[in-house]
């Protein structure tokens, strides 16, 4: 592997005895320490600013999603996802199958079996 670019070196370093620690004690509340995210989104936003990906940019509220596109071209790309809400947001990225015509929301209630499958 090679060594990490010198911007986010401590922050790759962070993650791996972060990882290793939390992977040989069980301890799962490594994986939210303050300590991690922190170095988890340095490393996003150096990829975002230096990799020449594709990016999207999404803000979420309380009642919303902004910056959502209908569609997402195929390759390589980066999402930046802006919580200004009280509650947590996630952002799923998913590819259906040419030819579905299932809603999302239809497709979203299979079980994880059956979404292959999609």
């Amino acid at each position: 592997m090679q060594p990490a670019p010198e911007p986010i070196k401590a922050d790759v370093e962070t993650l791996l005895a972060l990882a290793h620690h939390g992977a040989s004690t069980g301890d799962s509340a490594t994986f939210t320490s303050e300590d991690l995210q922190t170095a988890d989104r340095n490393i996003d936003q150096y990829m975002l600013r230096t990799c020449g990906y594709d990016q999207i940019s999404i803000t979420a509220t309380d009642d919303a999603y902004q910056g959502v596109p209908a569609t997402i071209g195929s390759g390589r790309g980066g999402a930046d996802a802006e919580n200004r809400g009280r509650e947590a947001h996630q952002v799923l990225i998913v590819r259906i199958n040419d030819g579905v015509i299932e809603p999302f929301r239809t497709l979203l209630d299979l079980d994880v079996d059956q979404f292959r499958a999609w």
